[in-house]
């Protein structure tokens, strides 16, 4: 990691630059053109440098100012191209109705052949923009052929970086290298500075999809120093953007968050509606990442209206796909698979085939882990699969092929599962994807021991314990590296203020001392009594001012310690909160295995009343284990009750093979403290389950009610109605552990309960709301 920081300081320690002189330099042979022929000329050159360095406005401005001299001056062939421009600008404003129009209406002149070509590359780029791939691959083929047959070289190699650029988005590498190849040729004959800055970003872009994290890295860096250099503003903010997107993939999001606040004020300066839009949709899932929930889903809605406000499908869909994993990694599924399924019909409608697997898998690794319907989990997974195969990256494929596998263990079907698991553990080799390969040594030890294949079972769990080790040693490698950097980082600051704090010091030393000298020469004239007066006064102000200074440098010492004790209380704050965290991910964990074992153990049993009551236990352990799950985020300690009794309501009647439109919940969204919580899903988890056993077997149309509603300011009321044939506690077993555990809890919440019968029973508890 220490590579990759240097790198990072490097990019930030280059300094703002002013305007280009080129731009001065065009403006001033604009209003010098001699012709109205050359100043319309001037003016597309100036369009064109203040689309890569200025604010889109200003550009707009100038392609404007060329269609009305021509219109003037009656030249058709420039009227024509000037329109060309002003699409240009108006696709940088993703304004698509205003390029259409001025698209087709500079087809209403007659154009030279670099217009047409200029013509083809942004109708190209309108039609991948809104989801017309096969007509945008037509436009740029077409505009590259054309191109070649004319001697303009810069118009050659911008035809070629929009045909690579859109082959490497496509996932079409082995064409795009072949364009790469082409262009780099033809630019070694030049001496073109835009060209060799955009074909270092376009290499960047290469080396992402290619999976070649350090390469892209280094070459995205030399396109942010080669673009700060010529002043190319909007091309170095594409790259930090990238950039951004690469330390975030490594898991360094500070760095990445540093990168992408810089490229969203390059955006919002220059206007660009879709450079802001694609920065708070990364900056949102870098939010996502570091579990900030709360400021990941602010971002994703800013993202959202600026991809609506621009009509952009593909981006929309993006965004909702995100929404999506930041409620996945909430442990809320309903609410991700709502988003998924959003963003799905989006991306199908955007033809992006790439975009649409994903979030394919995203739904089936839901119904998979969370809903256990293999059913569905299989057709998106599946369906996800066969695009990964014929244009997915490497990546795509590994987790398609341990998705798969796990499926196949799921359903019990272990030959097929270790089919799928080796093929991924190969490509994870292959690719040196580290976490991958040691996962797959996980999922087949856990396979093979299913199988009674001990020995391979034990020979991948050892390799599991060897690549932990591998994993934790780097991880901490990693961080000791970037605490290095920050330290040299600090050492240099500091020793750059204490240089200039000398300065100061210096320059006022010397103030003062001609300060001095000045009034003892004024002072030599006058009489000894004025001298001896005017030096006491001299001394006295002398003396308030060091107080002064003196009393300054105190109050600044005090607030500096403060500052330091707050700064070491939020680390101490942040450490016991992190424990917190990891210890109920742990406690999780440690539940679901209990649960587990009480789910294999009842297998085992052949009395029914065992069998039943270790699956009442297997419940409770259930709703413990989905507290904890909630446990793990941002408030550690209370949690929204009503997203809580949401999910266990509907697990519970989804295990009894219920349809969860059973359930009515009428339940107040508010935070209940923990402990309260816990205690209120035991109860609702006895009840709940005692009507699933027993209540719905004897009706058709079996209702199940569960509601909390504030009864008082201080005083909640909770209640569980079922329309079955009723139930009287006081006639049931004395032993029976379920209602013992209902009593135990209301005693718990210091609560008062009453049973009753009608039409059902209702069981009804009042309890006091603490904070």
């Amino acid at each position: 990691m220490g590579q990759f920081s240097t790198l990072l300081l490097s990019l930030l320690m280059l300094g703002r630059v002013a305007q280009p002189a080129v731009l001065d330099s065009l403006t001033q042979e604009v209003q010098n053109s001699p012709t109205v022929a050359q100043q319309i000329d001037a003016l597309f050159s100036l369009t064109e440098a203040q689309l890569r360095r200025a604010p889109l406005s200003e550009a707009l401005t100038s392609a404007r100012q060329a269609v009305r001299l021509s219109r003037e001056a009656d030249d058709r062939e420039r009227l024509g191209e000037a329109c060309v421009w002003v699409g240009e600008v108006y696709y940088r404003l993703s304004q698509h109705d205003s390029v259409a129009f001025y698209l087709d209406e500079s087809k209403r002149w007659p154009a030279q052949a670099t217009t047409q070509v200029r013509r083809m590359l942004v109708e190209g780029r309108l039609a991948n923009v809104t989801g017309r791939q096969q007509e945008a691959a037509h436009r740029f083929a077409q505009a590259l052929a054309r191109a070649a047959t004319l001697s303009d070289v810069g118009l050659l190699s911008l035809a070629y970086l929009e045909q690579g650029l859109f082959l490497t988005e496509r996932g079409q590498l082995d064409a795009a290298r072949s364009t790469l190849a082409l262009h780099d040729s033809l630019l070694a004959e030049t001496d073109d500075p835009y060209g060799q800055t955009a074909n270092l970003y376009l290499h960047g872009v290469y080396w992402v999809n290619s999976s070649q994290y350090d390469s892209a890295t280094t070459v995205l860096t030399q396109t942010v120093r080669q673009a700060e250099k010529f002043a190319y503003t909007r091309l170095k903010a594409d790259a930090l953007n990238r950039l951004a997107q690469l330390y975030r993939h490594r898991g360094e999001y500070d760095q990445s968050l540093t990168l992408l606040m810089q490229s969203l004020q390059i955006y919002e300066g220059l206007q660009e509606s879709s450079g802001v839009a694609n920065a708070y949709l990364n900056i949102g899932s870098v939010y996502s990442y570091t579990q900030r929930y709360a400021s990941a889903i602010n971002h994703f809605q800013q993202a959202y209206a600026a991809f609506q406000a621009m009509q952009d499908v593909k981006g929309q869909a993006r965004v909702l796909n995100n929404l999506g994993v930041a409620f996945d990694y909430q442990g809320l599924p309903d609410s991700a698979l709502a988003y998924y399924e959003r963003a799905l019909v989006f991306k199908e409608q955007a033809g992006d085939r790439i975009g649409a697997a994903n979030t394919r898998f995203n739904i089936g690794a839901i119904y998979l882990e969370q809903k256990s319907d293999y059913g569905k989990a299989a057709r998106y997974l599946e369906d996800a699969h066969q695009i990964f195969l014929q244009e997915g990256s490497p990546y795509d494929r590994v987790y398609s092929f341990q998705a798969l596998g796990r499926l196949r263990f799921f359903q019990q079907r272990f030959a097929d599962a270790l089919a799928w698991q080796h093929r991924a553990w190969r490509l994870a080799e292959e690719i040196g994807a580290k976490r991958q390969i040691w996962k797959m040594h996980d999922q087949l030890a856990a396979t093979y021991k299913a199988q009674q294949r001990f020995d391979s079972a034990y020979w991948h769990m050892e390799q599991v314990a060897n690549w932990t080790d591998t994993l934790l040693r780097e991880e901490n490698s990693e961080q000791v590296a970037e605490l290095e950097t920050r330290y040299r980082t600090q050492q240099k600051d500091d020793s750059l203020q204490l240089s200039r704090q000398k300065v100061t010091l210096l320059a006022a030393e010397a103030e003062a001392r001609e300060a001095t000298l000045s009034w003892q020469r004024w002072l030599s004239g006058l009489a000894l009594a004025v001298a001896l007066l005017l030096g006491a006064l001299l001394a006295l102000l002398v003396q308030a001012w060091r107080r002064q200074q003196q009393h300054e440098a105190e109050l600044a010492q005090t607030n500096r310690s403060l500052q330091e004790s707050n700064q070491e209380l939020a680390r101490q704050k942040s450490r016991i909160e992190n424990l917190m965290r990891e210890q109920s991910h742990r406690l999780k964990n440690h539940l679901s295995a209990v649960a587990g074992l009480l789910t294999l153990q009842s297998h085992t049993l052949v009395d029914p009343s065992a069998r039943q009551a270790l699956q009442e236990s297997h419940a409770r352990v259930e709703a413990i284990v989905l507290v904890q799950q909630m446990l793990y985020g941002k408030d550690l300690t209370h949690l929204p009750v009503d997203v809580y009794l949401t999910e266990l309501v509907h697990h519970i009647l989804r295990t009894y093979g219920l349809s969860e439109q059973v359930a009515r919940l009428v339940v107040m969204p508010t935070r209940l403290p923990a402990d309260q919580v816990l205690s209120v899903g035991l109860i609702v988890n006895e009840l709940v389950t005692n009507a699933a056993k027993h209540a719905f077997s004897e009706v058709r149309d079996p209702a199940l009610e569960v509601g909390l509603q504030p009864e008082s300011a201080a005083q909640l009321r909770l209640w569980v109605r079922d329309n079955g044939p009723g139930f009287v506690p006081e006639g049931t077993e004395p032993a029976s552990f379920g209602l013992r555990l209902v009593q135990l809890q209301t005693q718990q919440l210091e609560g008062q309960s009453r049973w009753t019968n009608g039409q059902g029973t209702c069981f009804t508890l009042e309890f006091p709301q603490y904070g």
